[in-house]
C-alpha cells in the first residue's frame, strides 16, 4: 500500500506538473542549477560530453556544438527575431504537413505554439538566450525519463558513447574510415527541452532515434564505398 501510495503521488505531481503554465521559464530553474552543480554524477556526464566535443574533426562543427552546449551565454539563434506570427506559420505548417497532430497540441498548456517554441529568455530579440543552462536541463517531461536537473547530461552522454561505439562496431565489421563526427554529433545536439513535445517525437523514443541516426549514417557510407568497388 505505501508503494501504491508513492505511485499515486507521482502521478498527481506529474499531472500538476504537466498542467502548469508553459509559456514562462520554470520558477524552479536557479534551484535546478543549484541542484544539478552539486551532483557528482552530472558533473561527470558534463566533463564526458564536454571533453567529446572538443574531439570534434570539422572545425565549423566542433565550436557550433560547443558553443550551444557550454556557453551559457550562447544565443539561441534559431529564436531570434521570431515573431508570435512566425510561430503560428511553423505551427500552421507542420500540422500540414503531418508531423505535428493538431489535436496533441491543442492539449498541450498554452497550445500547440507553447509546446513546439518552449520559453527562452528575450524570447524575440536578436540574441535570445536559454532559460537554464545544459548542465542543469532535465531530460524529458517532469515525471518522465531523466527528468531531474542534469538528467539531460546524462541522457546524452550515454546516447554520445552509443553512437559511438556503434560507429566502432561498423567500421570493424565493414572496414574503411570510421566517421566519429557523423555518429555522435546527432546525439548531443537534440533541442534542450523545456516542454513536453508534442507529438513530434513520443517519449523515450529520442534513445533510438539517435543510435538510428548514427547507423544510418554510417551504414549510408559503407554504401557508398561498396558502390565505388
Amino acid at each position: 500500500m505505501r508503494r501504491l501510495g508513492a505511485v499515486i503521488a507521482v502521478a498527481l505531481l506529474a499531472a500538476r506538473a504537466n498542467a502548469a503554465d508553459q509559456t514562462p521559464p520554470g520558477a524552479g530553474n536557479a534551484q535546478a542549477v543549484e541542484i544539478a552543480r552539486s551532483s557528482p554524477l552530472v558533473a561527470a556526464a558534463f566533463r564526458a560530453t564536454r571533453e567529446k566535443a572538443r574531439q570534434i574533426e570539422g572545425r565549423a562543427l566542433r565550436e557550433a556544438t560547443v558553443d550551444a552546449l557550454y556557453n551559457e551565454n550562447t544565443c539561441v539563434q534559431h529564436r531570434a527575431g521570431l515573431t508570435d506570427a512566425d510561430k503560428a506559420r511553423i505551427v500552421a505548417s507542420l500540422v500540414s504537413e503531418g508531423l505535428l497532430n493538431d489535436k496533441d497540441g491543442a492539449a498541450f498548456p498554452g497550445g500547440a505554439v507553447a509546446g513546439v517554441f518552449p520559453p527562452v529568455l528575450d524570447d524575440g530579440s536578436r540574441c535570445p538566450h536559454l532559460p537554464q543552462p545544459f548542465v542543469s536541463a532535465p531530460g524529458s517531461s517532469f515525471g518522465g525519463h531523466h527528468s531531474y536537473p542534469g538528467g539531460l547530461a546524462l541522457h546524452e552522454d550515454f546516447n554520445g558513447r552509443n553512437a559511438l561505439q556503434l560507429a566502432s562496431g561498423y567500421a570493424g565489421v565493414y572496414g574503411g574510415p570510421e566517421d566519429r563526427d557523423d555518429a555522435s554529433v546527432p546525439a548531443w545536439r537534440e533541442p534542450r527541452r523545456a516542454a513536453r513535445r508534442p507529438a513530434l517525437a513520443r517519449l523515450g523514443e529520442d534513445d533510438g532515434l539517435s543510435v538510428e541516426r548514427g547507423r544510418q549514417r554510417v551504414q549510408g557510407a559503407e554504401l557508398r564505398r561498396c558502390g565505388q568497388r
